[in-house]
């Protein structure tokens, strides 16, 4: 084993690769000087990110591992880093970060804390014992009968570890032939049914710190729209400023839910509806929100209340240091929006048009996913099937913000009038690819027989 005083300082993030997990190492390098030790899944993930990613190649980490036996990597790690954090930048990695820092000695949340975090049906009775109003829930299987007496009039299923919008449906009491074939086209053997809030759905997202203190920086309002079975698909949403009529109310019923938690040191994303009996939890996650939405929240305060700067700091050890008082007015005055494409069929772009006279309008600030020629497209259902996103500044009257997103989805269109020429490049660009993909796989396994003999 290495000396104690000769080990170096380090964090470990878990098969990096999102923006947020960069963002998150870029930060912390600058604040702390600390490089990262990656722990990749497989040898696969590893290469691919290192090519994608400059942070991420060897000479700018302290080590790259592969494994998934946590214990292991752990012992490894502990032989000759002194790991200061665990950075989960992902909905799947909290609760094994949890675990690692647990067998690292870390003080961070416990595995007890995070679990309810990646089953929502544990979190529900969590908020419930704590007095926290939520909808009316059960555990749910494919062989359960819907029984008129015990099921709400209109309910949601929905995987009980999901995220991102995956396998959502809507159903009405009678719908039982529906639930059955909705659960028969998924893999999860866990679902949960719960009560459907008819109300507008927020999203509130901040830092708990390490006192337990509760601070929001921005509250989202969503918008949401059918797109063949599936009623749950994003279209919009936009940034509320701090005099929405709802603004205090989320605050505060925010700060209950992040209570009963037991949650420290750590971003949250937590979704709300309000209906006539007041606000009710819908999800709450330990990380950053998706989508993008994090960077035009940091973007609508001053530098004082940056999202990964504070998140940084109390992901690398527990500390005072101050927020700062938020400038409201600012952020009022610098909210953003998102639009969300939204594709009906399954098809290749091989022509689009619009996307350069989006980006001409004043408001527009940045593709948090660009669309282009060549992307695959299904039906979307989900956060990561939308074709596009689209970040812009909110406009200053609600007309004017509801003109903005029929602007973007009208303009933004593909496939209309492509010639077969164009098609056909796209195929064989697509080919070309293919090809060149299939002979690295090839030469990989050729080296992997020799190291074998």
């Amino acid at each position: 084993m290495v000396p104690l005083l000769a080990r170096r300082r380090t964090f470990l993030v878990q098969n990096p690769g999102s923006d947020r997990s960069i963002k998150m190492i870029s930060r912390i390098f600058t604040l702390y000087g600390l490089r990262p030790v990656c722990l990749y899944s497989s040898a696969g993930h590893r290469s691919a990110m290192e090519r994608r990613h400059e942070l991420l190649r060897p000479e700018m980490v302290e080590d790259r591992l592969v494994g998934t036996d946590l214990a292991a990597v752990s012992r490894t790690l502990q032989e000759r880093f002194e790991v200061v954090c665990v950075v989960p930048h992902l909905e799947e990695l909290v609760v094994p970060a949890g675990e690692l820092c647990e067998l690292l000695g870390i003080d961070w949340n416990s595995r007890e804390v995070l679990a309810p975090f990646r089953d929502k049906h544990a979190l529900k009775v969590v908020l419930e014992r704590a007095g926290v109003r939520v909808p009316v829930y059960r555990r749910f299987t494919a062989d359960d009968a819907l029984d008129p007496a015990t099921t709400p009039e209109r309910f949601v299923v929905k995987p009980n570890d999901g995220a991102g919008n995956r396998g959502v449906r809507i159903f009405a009491r009678g719908d039982a032939a529906a639930v059955r074939r909705h659960l028969a086209t998924h893999q999860e053997s866990s679902w949960l049914l719960e009560e459907f809030i008819d109300g507008p759905e927020y999203s509130v997202n901040g830092q708990v710190r390490t006192d337990g203190e509760v601070v929001v920086y921005g509250i989202m309002q969503y918008r949401r729209c059918r797109v063949g079975e599936v009623d749950t698909v994003y279209h919009s949403e936009f940034q509320c400023p701090s005099t929405h009529p709802h603004f205090a109310t989320l605050v505060q019923y925010a700060t209950d839910v992040i209570d009963a938690t037991g949650l420290r040191r750590s971003p949250f994303h937590l979704e709300i509806k309000i209906d006539d009996r007041g606000p009710c939890v819908i999800d709450l996650a330990a990380r950053f929100g998706g989508g993008g939405l994090m960077y035009g929240i940091s973007r609508s305060h001053r530098t004082s209340a940056d999202l990964f700067t504070i998140a940084a700091h109390d992901y690398v050890g527990p500390n005072d240091i101050p927020v700062g008082p938020i400038d409201w007015a600012w952020h009022d005055a610098n909210r953003v929006m998102y639009v969300f494409g939204i594709s009906h069929e399954s098809c290749t772009i091989h022509h689009l048009i619009g996307r350069d006279t989006v980006e001409a309008r004043p408001e527009f600030v940045r593709w948090v996913l660009t669309p282009s020629v060549g992307m695959r497209l299904q039906p979307t259902e989900t956060l990561f099937s939308a074709p596009y996103i689209a970040e812009l500044r909110v406009p200053p009257t609600e007309a004017e913000r509801e003109a903005l997103v029929r602007f973007v989805h009208d303009t933004v269109r593909w496939n209309t009038a492509g010639s077969i020429v164009q098609k056909l490049r796209v195929q064989a660009r697509r080919a070309a690819w293919s090809a060149k993909a299939a002979a690295r796989a090839r030469a990989l396994d050729g080296r992997a027989r020799v190291m074998r003999t």
